[in-house]
């Protein structure tokens, strides 16, 4: 093997390692290096007029590299889980609603949810991505007014295109609007097209940049601070009923041992959070009220603020306390905790 077709091996190598790598923290991450190739296209083809085989050349690289990344990932994760007799989630079965709905109402509601997202209104904060579209206008207006000739302007439209998509194809895969994190290629298409767009080699337009990243910035800022001042006051709140809770649970049963007595929690605490708006999606939420009140993240609150180690009931625990908790007021009434044969048992609200 001569050195050049080596050297590509490699980067080749470390690039499928690397990607296998960031997508077992996150599987959206897949998308990025095809993201990133779209946007590095559409500056080649505003740079200068490149071939249509030199686009799809650098295309097929990255679909292959891609493929196998998933390939090796999906490998290793059905390996692990074998070994180690984990069971398979199945969270991405109810993520997928083409095979659970009509086809034509689901392609509807995914066409739907992309042109809320690529018009900002898809979650809190978006409403700054519905600006690439005066980005997209500022590119489309300098391939004419530069005279380029009708392929290079198509390539700029198609790449533009598939650029703007590439964030929330997840949605039209899986049929259905998906929570802001899964978009983690969305940021790169919106500082790519814009960066592209105010590209000038005019000195009067050289304050233009700066200013809009400024506003963006100061945009950006002012969103994180408003969803993590949600969740700041959310933590609060949870960490003040988890107090009440501990404290009833002693009152009810003065000799209540966390080790000895598993504790189950039933129902949801619903309260209102004034800093928390529309779309704010899980920021701000309650561990109390999280998927309809979730006793093993409830738990695992309290054993991670410190406030109290408790144990989890059995299923057969669960299954024997829950018929004698049927007639038991919801919090905060004194008699919503009790103890139920060897079970604690914390009747939070109606399970929706």
């Amino acid at each position: 093997m001569s050195a050049q077709p080596a050297k590509q091996f490699r980067w080749a190598a470390a690039s499928v390692a690397l990607l296998v790598a960031g997508t077992s923290f996150y599987q959206s991450i897949l998308l990025i290096p095809a993201t990133i190739y779209l946007i590095a296209s559409l500056n080649r083809v505003q740079e200068a007029n490149p071939s249509w085989s030199s686009i799809l050349r650098r295309a097929y690289w990255i679909i292959a590299l891609t493929l196998s990344s998933f390939a090796i990932y999906s490998i290793i994760t059905i390996a692990a889980r074998h070994e180690l007799g984990i069971p398979r989630a199945h969270s991405l079965d109810m993520m997928t609603a083409w095979f659970r709905f009509p086809a034509g109402a689901v392609a509807w509601e995914a066409i739907t949810a992309v042109r809320g997202e690529l018009f900002g209104h898809g979650f809190y904060g978006n409403g700054m991505f519905a600006t690439i579209w005066l980005a997209v206008g500022i590119i489309l207006i300098k391939s004419f007014r530069n005279s380029q000739p009708p392929r290079q302007i198509m390539f700029t439209v198609m790449l533009l295109a598939m650029a703007l998509i590439a964030p929330f194809i997840l949605v039209l895969i899986l049929g259905e609007d998906q929570p802001a994190r899964v978009f983690l290629a969305q940021p790169i298409v919106f500082a790519g097209v814009w960066a592209i767009a105010l590209r000038s080699e005019e000195k009067h337009l050289s304050a233009l940049p700066a200013a809009i990243c400024a506003i963006a910035v100061l945009s950006g800022s002012y969103t994180v601070s408003a969803l993590f001042f949600s969740d700041t006051m959310a933590y609060e709140a949870d960490t003040l009923l988890a107090t009440r809770i501990v404290s009833a649970i002693y009152r009810a049963d003065p000799e209540f041992d966390q080790e000895k007595i598993p504790v189950y929690f039933s129902g949801a605490v619903f309260t209102s959070n004034l800093w928390r708006h529309e779309n704010f999606e899980v920021f701000g939420a309650s561990f109390f009220s999280w998927d309809g009140g979730n006793p093993k993240r409830i738990i695992a609150f309290l054993k991670t603020t410190s406030i109290a180690d408790l144990t989890e009931p059995s299923a057969q625990q669960i299954a024997v306390t829950q018929s004698a908790m049927a007639a038991m007021p919801s919090w905060p009434n004194p008699n919503s905790v009790r103890l139920i044969g060897n079970i604690m048992a914390v009747r939070l609200g109606h399970t929706p």
